[in-house]
């Protein structure tokens, strides 16, 4: 199992130490830190583009990782639209077929609601290849 990784006294330092520039410095720091302990864990991660071509209920896209997933595979994924974000509730799920990992993009709205039309990015990081 990966090592958690703990940035608890950099987010300290930005809350009770640093005013102004000192702050955004403190911020990049942390991020760096984070991003390097979860590099170090040599975790799959990527993202990849997602076109809706046309307004749908369901739109799905096979999710291109760089080995073969089996049906133990645990994924996290977020979704960022392109175009100028709009505020909606989008569910982005992912399911085993085959041998593919598989995203399916919803409104979570209701039912009948529809994903809009557009590009959008899948940002995941394997947690279990």
């Amino acid at each position: 199992m990966a090592k958690a990784i703990d940035i608890s006294l950099e987010i300290t330092q930005v809350a009770e130490a640093y005013t102004g520039r000192d702050v955004r410095q403190a911020i990049v720091d942390a991020l760096t830190a984070a991003q390097n302990a979860i590099n170090e864990m040599n975790m799959p991660a990527g993202s990849q583009t997602f076109i809706v071509p046309s307004e749908t209920t369901l739109a799905t896209t096979t999710l291109n990782l760089p080995f073969t997933p089996t049906q133990n595979t645990q994924i996290i994924c977020s979704l960022r639209e392109v175009s100028t974000p709009k505020v909606r509730r989008l569910c982005v799920e992912t399911f085993f077929t085959s041998k593919n990992l598989i995203v399916a993009l919803t409104n979570a709205e209701s039912a009948s609601a529809t994903v809009p039309q557009g590009e959008y990015i899948i940002d995941w990081i394997v947690t279990k290849p």
